[in-house]
């Protein structure tokens, strides 16, 4: 099942639960936008971009970045009348016209990814940065997507996570130089343990579970009540 298979039958639970707790990812968010490294007139495109929450956390300096949205999912573009849709194989976007490009947190539903690099790498001008960010190969994080949510989730979960070393080769084929290649560990964090709930059933759609069953899977990454632990690995790539 793939990307566009996934999120055009649940991205409105997703894009609620983004609603509901839109900086609970903050520090998610704010890694690739360091990585970045954007100048205050960089055109910049996120895909897939779900609702383009990046834009939520562009600091003030950067307010005039030009973030544009593309995506997959008819369903996330609905959301809002600025996402142009694309695929992973043919962006809409012009050659060499990008100064910035970031995949975040949905590589793992992506089948094509050299086609896609080389995408990316077609639409970047010269010196343009991409940052990925995915869920990691043999990580907790992927256990917990391919185990606990594939059993909640109706629609299953099977996430082809990040080798960074194979993704590093594959971003080396396509014509990039890799300058990052790291996993960074943060928090998602929460107001009640009551949101953390609801945030997780919609963002990971958790339609076969309770409340209970929920937190009892959230166990092996949970923080505290109000935070759970999560990870990612960012790769950045300069064309």
């Amino acid at each position: 099942m793939d990307y566009k298979e996934i999120f055009n039958h649940r991205g409105r639970a997703y894009h609620e639960a983004m609603l509901l707790c839109p900086d609970a990812r903050r520090q998610e968010f704010m890694i690739p936008l360091e990585l970045l490294d954007l100048n205050h007139d960089a055109i910049v495109y996120d895909f897939p971009s779900g609702g383009c929450y990046v834009r939520h956390f562009l600091p003030d300096e950067f307010a005039f970045v030009d973030v544009r949205a593309l995506e997959v999912s008819d369903e996330f573009a609905a959301e809002d009348e600025s996402i142009d849709i694309g695929s992973w194989t043919d962006l809409p976007v012009r050659d060499d016209s990008a100064d910035g490009f970031l995949s975040l947190a949905a590589l793992h539903h992506a089948s094509q990814r050299e086609e896609f690099y080389s995408e990316v790498y077609r639409v970047l001008r010269a010196g343009g940065r991409f940052v990925i960010g995915d869920v990691e190969k043999d990580s907790i994080q992927g256990e917990f997507l391919n185990g606990f949510v594939n059993t909640y989730n109706s629609m299953g979960h099977k996430g082809d996570f990040l080798d960074h070393s194979v993704e590093e080769n594959r971003l080396l084929e396509a014509g990039f130089d890799v300058v990052e290649n790291r996993n960074d560990k943060y928090l998602w964090e929460f107001e009640s343990k009551d949101k953390m709930v609801t945030f997780c059933r919609g963002l990971f759609g958790l339609d076969r579970a309770t409340d209970s069953q929920i937190l009892d899977g959230l166990k092996p990454i949970l923080a505290s009540n109000q935070s759970m632990h999560w990870a990612l690995r960012f790769i950045k790539a300069l064309k």
